[in-house]
């Protein structure tokens, strides 16, 4: 009887057997197919990559050494230019400070209400010789026609030679103070002085000037 039980029991186990292994060779197959997709597409991902970069060094290196100079030498160029231009601006913002040096020409109109100052280059203040000039100058406009019918129109030109536009004009404005400290100790009413700087004019050839006019009040 007990035989008889042990054969129905392994003829019946025989199916579950196939069963299982079968499931686990197709969960083998499932993973291994997975897996190749997988490294198919990361494969392709990198190739793509390698030939881009491959592309771009190729591009580089058809680049003609000539060209390569070329383009080297305009930025030094370049560079220079802005270096050059950095000087300037060190050497004008000097000039503010600097005391006139050598000489100074004076030119009058002929009725005397009208006198040009031409400076040196960089220079911003009056030498002693040039400031008796306008002293006199002063003097005889105030004693001619008196000093509460005068005004007087101070100007300056910016330095069209100049690089930097705002130091030039920095430079004519300190001209101008400059000359205005001559008429704080005058009998000239000191709302009766006008400054203004100019756009690059020359005069004589010249940038480095600032001029003095008197003219009758308007009342």
């Amino acid at each position: 009887m007990s035989s008889e039980e042990g054969a129905d029991l392994a003829a019946n186990s025989w199916p579950g057997f196939v069963d299982i292994l079968s499931a686990v060779v197709i969960m083998f197959v499932f993973f291994v197919l997975v897996t190749a997709s997988a490294l198919y597409f990361h494969v392709i991902t990198y190739t793509s990559k390698v030939k881009v970069e491959g592309e771009v060094q190729v591009e580089v290196d058809e680049i003609p050494v000539e060209q390569i100079v070329d383009r080297l030498r305009e930025e030094n160029s370049t560079l220079r230019t802005q270096v050059a231009g950095l000087l300037e601006e060190i050497r004008q913002t000097d000039a503010q400070f600097r005391e006139s040096g050598g000489e100074q020409d004076v030119d009058f109109e002929e009725d005397g209400s009208s006198l040009v100052i031409f400076y040196g280059q960089d220079s911003i203040t009056l030498t002693e010789e040039t400031r008796k000039v306008v002293k006199e100058f002063i003097a005889n406009n105030i004693s001619k026609h008196g000093a509460d019918d005068l005004e007087l129109v101070m100007s300056a030109s910016k330095n069209a030679r100049s690089p930097i536009e705002t130091i030039s004009r920095k430079v004519a404005i300190a001209r101008l103070m400059n000359v205005r400290n001559e008429f704080l100790e005058t009998e000239l009413n000191k709302d009766a002085i006008f400054v203004k700087v100019e756009n690059p004019t020359e005069i004589k050839g010249q940038y480095d000037w600032a001029k003095l006019q008197f003219r009758k009040a308007t009342k």
